[in-house]
Order: C-alpha cells, then structure tokens, then sequence
C-alpha cells in the first residue's frame, strides 16, 4: 500500500524503505510469495510483433539459420515456448505443427474469403540472408502473390492470428496501436 500524500509504502504491515528512483518496488520484492505469482505474470506478456509490420520489415522477415531451427524446434510446444519471431514461428507451424497451421490459414481465409491459400517459405535474400517469405493464393489470380505486394492491413491481421495460435497457453498478447 502506498500513501501518496507521505510518499510511504507499506508491505503487510511493515515500512519498505525508499528505493532508487530507478528501482521499481515489484523488482525488489519479486520473490515474495504474495508478489511472486505477479512478477511471473508480467514475464508472460508479449508485445506484439504485428506493428512492426511498415517500420523495420527486413528485421520481421529474416529466418536466422532455418536449418538448424527446424533441428532444435522440433514440437508444437516448442513453437510456443521459443523466443523466435512470430514469422519464425509460422514457418515452423508450417513445417512441424500442421494442424496449428491448418488452424491459422482457416481463421485467415475466414477473414479474408477471397483468400484460399496461405503457404510460409524461406529464400536467400538481397544480401544473401535467409528470409521467410509469406505468399497468398487470391481467388481468380493466376500467380501467389508475396508479402511485398500484400496490404499492409491484411499483413498485419497474419501477424496478429500467427501471434495469437503460436503463444504459450498461459501467456498475455499486448497489441500496442
């Protein structure tokens, strides 16, 4: 508890002494049990990814070594659990968690009818590094089209779905507008 007027801040009954104004209080008394369960709660929270969409596309779309991720990623909790880019992750659904993947070209081409396919590869870019490369099948176009020519809105609604089915169960989206 804390009182504004006195600048105190009490912790089950007792005084917390002033902390370092770059010192939160929470980080100090992190292992708290009461506190704890809180802490735990805020390392779950991911920032989202889908407005990265325009500011820095080279960052959003690189795949770091795809072969040796898809030799250490090798489950759907896998998936989840890594620390890779959304992007990342939805090319691993592609190749290793279908069903998840399945799940996400249902849900996308549900938001986008004239969508009917939704496929994740992976290339040599510009300067020669690996990228993920989203393509989409629109209905009555002959040819895929890749994520240079897809609206920035329905890029970010791929991100935001991928986002949303490749997260660890117990985690918290923070979609930052």
């Amino acid at each position: 508890e804390r009182d504004l007027k006195t600048d105190r801040t009490d912790f089950r009954g007792r005084e917390m002494p002033k902390l370092p104004s770059e010192q939160s209080l929470l980080a100090t008394l992190k292992e708290e049990d009461a506190v704890k369960p809180v802490t735990d709660a805020l390392q779950r929270i991911v920032l989202s990814q889908g407005s990265q969409v325009v500011s820095s596309e080279r960052y959003l779309f690189a795949i770091y070594r795809p072969a040796r991720l898809l030799k250490t990623v090798t489950t759907a909790d896998d998936i989840r659990r890594s620390s890779l880019r959304v992007l990342e992750k939805l090319y691993l659904a592609q190749q290793i968690d279908t069903e998840t993947f399945g799940r996400f070209k249902e849900q996308f081409t549900a938001v986008f009818p004239d969508i009917e396919n939704v496929k994740i590869d992976q290339r040599l870019g510009a300067e020669e590094e690996p990228v993920v490369v989203v393509s989409i099948k629109e209905r009555g176009v002959e040819n895929w089209i890749e994520h240079e020519n897809i609206s920035s809105g329905m890029l970010r609604t791929l991100l935001h779905l991928s986002e949303i089915l490749l997260l660890p169960d117990d985690s918290i989206l923070l979609i930052d507008e």
